[in-house]
C-alpha cells in the first residue's frame, strides 16, 4: 500500500481492530473505495488506504517498485518484504494469525 508522504510498502488487507472490517464503501457504491491495510514490519502500524493506493505484491516479480524503494529505504524495508514474502505463502488464516494486526499489536 501506498500512504501520501511515504514510499510503497507491503502489507496485507486486514480488518480493523475497531470496526472489524476490511473495507469501507460510501453508501452510493457498490464497491469498496478504502480497504484497511495493516502494514509489515517490526512494529504494527495500519490505515485506511484507498483502493488506487493498493496493489498486489507478488515476490517473484523482479520489476516490483518495492524492489526499488528497498534499495532506498534501508532495515525497516527490507525486514517489511522478508515479512511478506513469508505471509504470501500463507493459506489467508494463518497469515492473519500471525501478520494481522491484532496479533502484531500484541508483541509491540
Amino acid at each position: 500500500g501506498k500512504m501520501q508522504g511515504y514510499p510503497w510498502w507491503p502489507g496485507m488487507i486486514d480488518n480493523d481492530p475497531l470496526t472489524r472490517t476490511f473495507y469501507y464503501k460510501h453508501a452510493n457504491s457498490q464497491l469498496p473505495d478504502k480497504y484497511h491495510v495493516t502494514f509489515f514490519g517490526i512494529q504494527a502500524t495500519r490505515a485506511w488506504i484507498g483502493k488506487k493506493f493498493i496493489k498486489v505484491y507478488n515476490p517473484d516479480d523482479k520489476e516490483d517498485q518495492l524492489k526499488y524503494d528497498q534499495r532506498k529505504s534501508g532495515k525497516g524495508m527490507r525486514e517489511a518484504i522478508a515479512m511478506a514474502n513469508q505471509a504470501f505463502h500463507l493459506e489467508l488464516n494463518d497469515r492473519k494469525k500471525i501478520y494481522g494486526f491484532k496479533e502484531q499489536g500484541k508483541s509491540v
